[in-house]
């Protein structure tokens, strides 16, 4: 493997650790096809100008790629996030890693908990600052590094609602820079406290059943401005009734309040399941899709 990373911290805690289910090796190969029917009567092979990512070990081909494509292993993507954490100056006791791949291999993600930098929620619950890392073979994802806070009590993962959410984003290349991108996250506790004044402000701003459930009727794709006939049937929708209910869980507990309606959403967005059987193996890339989904719906709550 050619790994990205330059000027290692040499046996840093967070190089111990092993790659768990991204620890597979990949080959860029070039993609073939065949003419049966050519004017000599032979059967030729051409080159195509695009090639096939593929695991050596089971054959499974994860993604297809120009020829220009740099190939960014899972591993080198695991390693990146962990030397700029290591080289950001941020402080990493007790820091607490996850790697999750698809069913496939070609998605991947890692999050990093940092419990030593840490905000109250207007609940006087606690989150800690952590980091997202995402890499595919299928073109899914860049290379991104972005922060967030995780509550400790409830475990959501906590969408932050600006730009600056992410903090660092490199298309498949050897140009990474690891030094920049530890400077860039250095700066993230930053944003860490002014999203908690964000939080503080929506503890205090109402929000009543309506104006909720037309949003969340938008984010399970449902049309905002029909009248349907019961509530029975808008629950069919399996989405719609996940967020629905969770909004009156937090709501009761929280207040009719946008840091309520907030928290129903990372809730769905971290916690609920993947909807069809089939669709369970994936639950990385879909809990990553929906993450993204409410990401543009809080940037409209911000407004």
């Amino acid at each position: 493997m050619n790994s990205i990373v330059n000027n290692t911290v040499q046996l840093h805690p967070l190089f111990t650790n092993d790659y768990g289910d991204a620890s597979f090796e990949v080959n860029k190969l070039p993609l073939y096809y065949k003419h049966d029917l050519t004017f000599d009567g032979t059967e030729r092979s051409v080159k195509t100008k695009k090639c096939a990512i593929v695991r050596p070990n089971n054959g499974n081909i994860l993604g297809y790629c120009g020829e220009n494509y740099q190939l960014v292993e899972h591993k080198e993507m695991i390693d990146n996030q962990r030397q700029i954490i290591a080289r950001s100056g941020l402080d990493i006791t007790g820091i607490e890693e996850k790697i999750v791949t698809d069913a496939s291999g070609s998605k991947c993600y890692i999050t990093h908990v940092l419990p030593k930098h840490e905000i109250t929620t207007p609940d006087g619950d606690t989150a800690h600052l952590s980091f997202l890392g995402v890499n595919s073979y299928d073109g899914t994802f860049a290379f991104i590094l972005s922060v967030g806070a995780r509550q400790s009590a409830c475990m959501n993962g906590q969408v932050f609602t600006n730009g600056a959410s992410t903090v660092y984003k490199a298309r498949h290349s050897r140009k990474l820079n690891i030094k920049h991108a530890a400077a860039v996250v250095g700066s993230s506790v930053k944003i860490l406290e002014n999203e908690q004044h964000l939080w503080h402000e929506w503890y205090h701003t109402a929000m009543d059943n309506d104006k909720a459930t037309r949003i969340i009727k938008d984010i399970a794709g449902m049309d905002k401005d029909k009248i349907y006939h019961s509530l029975h049937e808008m629950q069919r929708n399996s989405t719609f009734n996940y967020l629905f209910l969770a909004w009156h869980r937090y709501s009761r507990k929280l207040g009719k309040n946008k840091w309520a309606f907030y928290n129903a959403l990372t809730d769905w967005s971290t916690h609920s399941n993947a909807g069809r059987k089939s669709a369970q193996p994936n639950i990385a890339s879909i809990r990553a899709g929906r993450a993204d989904k409410v990401q543009k719906f809080l940037t409209k709550l911000a407004a």
